[in-house]
């Protein structure tokens, strides 16, 4: 696996970026300028290896994380953050503020 989708994602991308900076503990080293175009939403730097977060046709409900082009793939780091997502659960007021118990 070197890329994996986060399908019908409740919440925007900010709040995807704040999951990625608190919950991974990565930092975000570039962001999407407001109303680009531009499909890749945020990129992010996590056990030295570098993501970007995607969404398709940039108006959609779900996400892809895939390693930036020329990042090492190690397949740890990237199960990892998969399963790091799938246990994520906010809940209705963490989506509602932002502010999550973690």
């Amino acid at each position: 696996m070197t890329s994996f989708d986060i399908k019908h994602w409740p919440a925007g991308p900010s709040v995807l970026a704040r999951l990625v900076e608190k919950q991974l503990g990565a930092a975000i080293t570039s962001r999407r300028k407001r109303f680009s175009s531009d499909e890749v939403h945020f990129s992010f730097k996590y056990l030295d290896h570098d993501f970007v977060v995607y969404e398709p046709y940039g108006d959609s409900d779900s996400y892809t994380i895939y390693l930036a082009e020329g990042s090492k793939i190690n397949f740890d780091v990237i199960s990892k953050i998969h399963d790091e997502f799938k246990e994520f659960n906010p809940g209705i007021l963490g989506l509602l503020t932002g502010v999550f118990q973690i």
